[in-house]
Order: C-alpha cells, then structure tokens, then sequence
C-alpha cells in the first residue's frame, strides 16, 4: 500500500463517527456479559477515534486507547470530555503489537478489547500477543472477518482473497483461540444493520467527491480511491449473507 494511499484512509475515517462497522450497543451489551467490577482496566486496541472506547468507559471501565494514529486519538480526548468520561480515559500513541512498551507504559488489563482491528496483525499474531498483557484469567473481546458459508460466492471470495486473505469459518478462529491458550465463552454476528450504517455516510461522500471529480474541482481523494470504497461497499450490499464480523468471547486459561 503505497503512502498516498495509506494517508487517503486516514483523511477518509476522520469525517466519519465509526472506523469500523460496530454499534454502541453492541459493544456494551458484550462488555456487560462479562460482568466486570467498576473500575475494571480495558485495553481498546486500534481504537481509531475511540467510538468503542467511549462506549466501554461510560460503562464503567478504565480504559486505556491505544492506536498509532494520533489526529483520531486527539478525536476521541475531545468526544471523552464531552461525555464527561475522559476521567477514565487515557490514551496513548502506540502500535498493538508493542507489547514491551505497552506493559512499560500500562501495565496489564483485566480486558483486551479491539473491534475491526486485529486484521492489522493477524488474528493467530494478535491473540499470542496480548495474552501477555491480560492479568490472569483475562479476557479479550475481539471482532474477526468470518465466513458464513463453505462455499463463498466466486465474486466475495476473490474480493476478500485481494485484501485479506485470512478469512475463515468462526469455528476455525475459535479453534486458532484455543490453541493460543483461550476458552471461548461465545461468539456474535455483528448484525448487518451496523454494516449499513457504516456504510451509509461513506455511500454521500462517494457521491460528493464523484462530482467534485466530474466538474474538475479539487478532491482529497483520487478516483482510485473512491473506485475501491465503492466496490467495497458493492461486494457487502451483494454478498452480505456469506461473510460479516464475529465477536470473539475469549478467557485466558
């Protein structure tokens, strides 16, 4: 991925609330499965702009938000003190797979939690990792691109065999968890209503920057861009049936 490109998808996610196809609910009602006491230490990593982590501090978790793009991390500060929780927020400039620094800086958690985020690293990388960084008996909660069905639509299957290869069934992440030395105490479908959400106001700036190309007019962002936002998008309102997200209940043992 070249620089140019890598710089469009942030400017892209800084005019949206959601970096990720989630919903507020969502995430709090599987935060509240997990029956932690007030106070509990949360690790939100790849936070984004921290939408989750608003989420999970208003429930009463002490999170710490970690992402390795600072302008969304300076995002979420502004939105923490507006709701009145930036009390139980502290952020930090790091890369989820900077174990040493984030023990250093951090210490452990009671929770690791990342939504549409551990693709960065890879799901089998990921969970290895941040076993380091739970206290015992830890949990993460982790949200993973899964297939449906055995046999993906030809379309879905190459889109996904371009971007991200490593998509497979829930139960073969669940037993890639197992073998990381996790229990999973449950898994759920992100329903297709939070996709469309997410979707939605990427479908308006599409169509804004279409014409801001069209009438020759200055854009952020190029064609290419665009052309891959939108066939990102085609591929979902096609195919959603046979893939989606999937959260991840894990304990450690």
């Amino acid at each position: 991925m070249s620089e140019d490109f890598l710089k469009q998808i942030y400017l892209w996610f800084e005019q949206f609330h959601m970096w990720a196809p989630s919903a507020e609910y969502v995430t709090s009602s599987l935060f509240s499965l997990l029956n932690m006491q007030q106070g509990c230490i949360v690790f939100d990593l790849g936070c984004g702009c921290g939408a989750n982590t608003l989420v999970l501090a208003k429930a009463g978790a002490t999170v710490y938000a970690m992402d390795i793009y600072e302008p969304g991390l300076e995002l979420l500060h502004s939105c923490a003190k507006r709701d009145g929780v930036d009390g139980c927020i502290t952020t930090k400039c790091l890369s989820m797979d900077a174990i040493s620094d984030i023990l250093e800086q951090c210490g452990q958690a009671d929770v690791v939690w990342s939504e549409g985020a551990i693709y960065n690293i890879g799901f089998e990388n990921g969970l290895t990792l941040w076993r380091q960084l739970l206290k015992e008996k830890g949990w993460v909660v982790v949200s993973e691109t899964c297939w449906f069905t055995d046999t993906p639509p030809e379309e879905a299957k190459a889109f996904w065999d371009a971007c991200y290869p490593d998509v497979r069934s829930v139960s073969e992440w669940v037993k890639v968890g197992e073998q990381c030395g996790y229990r999973c105490h449950g898994t759920f479908v992100l329903p297709i209503s939070a996709w469309e959400a997410f979707y939605a106001p990427q479908r308006e700036v599409i169509a804004k920057h279409r014409a801001l190309h069209r009438e020759n007019k200055e854009s952020e962002f190029s064609a290419e861009f665009l052309d891959a936002n939108e066939e990102e998008i085609r591929i979902f309102d096609l195919y959603h049936d046979s893939y989606g997200y999937v959260f991840f209940l894990f304990r450690a043992l």
